[in-house]
């Protein structure tokens, strides 16, 4: 028995070496993030990842949320105030924070981060080593090759862009293992593990699940046509694919339920075509020097960075550092020779992360590449970032290193391997030296003390000026105040239609007056506070013009009937609007098929199409009558114009040229929201590229009430 339990321990030494050293692995390469645990996170001076540090924390403090209230959530109803959002096809990495939640519920939020952090980085090095440990008994050349590969310059710059789920490499590493002992073993006992390591993969990030997704076929075909009993091997690779499948049925099911929400990519339009190019990797990437070096990585970045296009530098740089690709060098034969699968798939791999076209040296040939084909799959379009392919090719990598040390020092003493081992790591520690305590950036984690006024009164918050770009801010101070907020921050952008058809949204948003044919009234914007209401606007004061101030302001005063006095705190000036009580009255905004605003000195207006649309929002539980006034003239010839709800026709009129008329019909709106239909015939306007039909100068809904108040005041 004791010579059992004493065979038992020496077998996991090793992998408590090899935990401990990557952990303390792990603390060098973020230091001095261990000083600020609770309340800090680390980035860099050139480039620190503030947005995306802080929306893996929001993350964090979103699950431990949900979890509390009961709440899916992958649904959330805090950001995009009122519509909400889905995180089916976002960065909420599930298999990386549910395991710090502990560390949330009993340290904060920031404290579970840095968690969260430490462990992607110990265990990217550990995973790495039992790969390693699969092609090499040695256990110095397998804690070199794990070293080699958490402190490698792709996965550094993820921690330098504050990335948890892109930074979290640990899980590809086990699945790549798993599909090694499954080749040679195709039992239930590795299916399982196969199917588990990609469910991991699922929920931790969508790019390293493309990767999966794309990459496995290779490797099941390579490795078919060398089995031994390839009808066996199919069925467990079958096997693994329904496994799958039916593990991700509750997320496939979500996606199905909120498919009219979700982003597609476009491979045809040219914001999308240009980002995907900006986060492709060059050809010669892999080979690149460690930018992020304490010594020499300024002057790199001085020199390399200018060649490569605008965009982010996490996007683009995929070097694997000098010193593992010199020892991969050593087993490239031997690898062709044992495993010509995972050489194939490194290929494929490295071809992907080039993106949709050839770029050498930051000039882009026009060659095409398989990638661009992507952009034609549903689903896989949104993988809107090639260069994360190269991850595979690091692995391949990794172990054609373990193989090549192994065989380079097979025949050597004990001294003379200890020796070179020795000297490869010191030359990688130089090699891979992160950078100083001085060369990086303490990001806070904790939002303004002001916010925790804002959570003891409870309402939508207008986190100005808001943002169409990558800024996290409202989302750090949502974690002081738990309120719902107009826009957010996510990565992939929502339609967010309610900024465009409700008008109080829209100013807040844009931060400017808007005169337009919809009156901005006191009533009106009365009846989209009652309806939509937004009780606090936060104006950061750096960011903010006077003028900007005075939308505020004034809007503020409208609904108030008086001045509102901002609180000033943390940088923040804080307006608490008035809230409207209900029942609230039915309120008009523009739909779709309308041109910009117009205007004289007289008046303005707007001209439609063949077709727009009008919505009208009745939030009571009971139907309301009103009368929609229209103030129309036609283009050029008097024409006929219809109003429809749906197929059902409600009026006709016929609009002259001319000086505008006005046109009324009473209509009887249903609870929510109602669009409908202005049909007209359209000509070509020989002054601009465009049909147009009949010209709106007022649109203008009044409920019944008030108008029998109008007409008994006439």
């Amino acid at each position: 028995m004791r010579t059992h339990l004493r065979a038992r321990a020496t077998a996991r030494t090793p992998h408590l070496l090899a935990l401990a050293l990557y952990l303390g692995v792990a603390v060098v390469l973020t230091w001095p993030m261990v000083r600020t645990f609770g309340s800090a996170t680390v980035g860099m001076l050139t480039y620190s990842g503030i947005g995306d540090a802080l929306q893996n924390v929001w993350n964090i403090w979103w699950l431990r949320h949900a979890l509390s209230a009961g709440q899916n959530p992958y649904w959330v109803d805090l950001l995009f105030y009122p519509d909400g959002v889905q995180f089916y096809l976002q960065t909420l990495s599930l298999t990386n924070i549910v395991p710090v939640i502990p560390v949330a519920l009993l340290a904060g939020v920031p404290a579970a981060y840095n968690t969260a952090v430490l462990l992607a980085m110990a265990l990217t090095g550990y995973t790495t080593f039992l790969l390693a440990r699969f092609f090499t008994p040695s256990l110095g050349i397998a804690l070199l090759c794990g070293l080699l590969m958490t402190a490698s310059p792709l996965h550094m710059i993820k921690l330098q862009a504050n990335q948890l789920n892109l930074l979290s490499l640990q899980w590809l590493p086990l699945y790549l293992l798993a599909l090694l002992h499954l080749e040679h073993a195709p039992a239930r006992r590795t299916i399982a593990a196969t199917v588990l390591m990609a469910l991991l993969i699922l929920f931790a990030d969508w790019y390293w699940f493309l990767i999966c997704v794309v990459c496995t076929p290779i490797w099941a075909a390579a490795t078919l046509l060398r089995a031994a009993q390839p009808g066996r091997l199919m069925r467990a690779y079958l096997a693994v694919a329904v496994g799958v499948g039916m593990g991700a049925l509750p997320l496939i099911v979500g996606i199905l339920q909120v498919r009219d929400q979700l982003p597609v990519g476009n491979g045809i339009d040219q914001i999308w075509a240009d980002y995907v190019r900006g986060f492709s990797a060059d050809l010669l990437s892999l080979f690149a020097p460690n930018l992020l070096n304490r010594w020499w990585g300024l002057w790199v970045r001085e020199h390399l960075v200018p060649i490569t296009p605008a965009y982010a530098v996490d996007g683009w740089y995929v070097a694997g550092g000098w010193v593992l690709l010199a020892c991969a060098s050593l087993g490239l034969r031997q690898l062709w020779r044992m495993q010509r699968p995972l050489v194939l798939l490194a290929a494929f791999a490295w071809v992907l992360s080039l993106g949709p076209s050839l770029r050498v040296a930051g000039h882009d040939t026009g060659f095409p590449l398989p990638y661009a084909w992507l952009a034609h799959i549903p689903l896989l379009s949104v993988g809107r970032r090639p260069a994360p392919f190269m991850l595979l090719v690091l692995l391949v990598a990794i172990i054609a290193a373990a193989m090549g040390l192994q065989q380079a020092l097979a025949q050597s003493s004990w001294q003379r391997r200890s020796l070179i081992l020795g000297l490869l790591t010191v030359l990688a520690a130089i090699e891979l030296a992160p950078p100083s305590a001085a060369q990086r950036q303490m990001i806070s984690l904790e939002p303004p003390l002001l916010m925790r006024e804002l959570h003891a009164r409870p309402g939508p918050v207008a986190d100005l000026p808001f943002t169409w770009t990558e800024d996290s801010r409202s989302l750090l101070n949502q974690m002081g105040h738990a309120q719902p907020i107009i826009g957010g921050y996510v990565a992939r952008w929502p339609s967010y239609p309610s900024v465009r058809r409700i008008p109080l949204l829209q100013h807040l948003v844009e931060l400017r007056h808007k005169a337009d044919i919809i009156p901005m009234d006191a009533s009106a914007l009365r009846a989209m506070q009652c309806a939509y209401p937004v009780r606090h606007v936060l104006l950061t004061q750096e960011a903010i013009s006077r003028g900007q101030q005075a939308v505020v302001e004034t809007l503020a005063m409208t609904l108030a009937g008086a001045p509102v006095i901002p609180r000033q705190a943390d940088g923040y000036l804080w307006y608490e609007l008035p809230l409207v009580p209900a029942p609230c009255l039915p309120f008009i905004s523009l739909g779709t098929g309308w041109d910009a605003v117009e205007h004289d000195a007289l008046a303005r207006w707007r001209w439609m199409g063949a077709e727009a649309t009008l919505v009208i929002n009745n939030t009571q539980p009971v139907a309301q009558m009103v009368k929609l006034g229209l103030s129309l003239t036609a283009f050029k010839t008097a024409r006929s114009i219809t109003l429809l709800d749906g197929d059902r026709v409600l009026g006709s009129w016929l609009v002259a040229p001319g000086p505008a008329h006005r046109h009324e019909i009473w209509l009887q709106l249903a609870p929510g929201r109602t669009e409908l239909t202005l049909h007209a015939p359209a000509d070509a306007d020989p002054s601009a590229p465009r049909l147009i039909s009949v010209s709106a100068q007022e649109i203008q809904l009044t409920p019944l009430a008030m108008a029998s108040a109008e007409a008994s005041g006439r």
